[in-house]
């Protein structure tokens, strides 16, 4: 699963689905060449994203700052906090957020 944030929506997609949607390809034909080579499948099973930061529920996980190594509580944390309440019912291995802020020392 993968969602994308209104900061990717508009600094990396330049504000268009269309863009968003083949930078998202682009990466998951990228992982499921390399996993081919160890017999995995690569799938994608859900995609959402958002372009304003109205609606956006990522934009608190955006707000801390922090990407959320180590012990810090960041992005990181807040994404898995919503994915384990909200988004449990999507079925999925993983979920990956593409994101556009830039986070100090990242």
């Amino acid at each position: 699963a993968i969602a994308y944030d209104s900061s990717f929506w508009s600094q990396v997609a330049r504000g268009s689905h269309d863009t968003a949607r083949s930078v998202v390809e682009a990466a998951i034909a990228r992982a499921a060449l390399l996993f081919e080579e160890i017999c995995i499948r690569v799938r994608l099973s859900h995609l959402e994203g958002y372009c304003t930061a109205s609606q956006d529920p990522y934009r608190t996980a955006m707000a801390t700052n922090d990407i959320g190594c180590g012990s810090r509580r960041g992005a990181l944390q807040v994404f898995k906090d919503i994915w384990q309440t909200s988004r449990a019912h999507i079925r999925r291995d993983t979920a990956h957020l593409f994101y556009g802020t830039n986070f100090p020392g990242s």
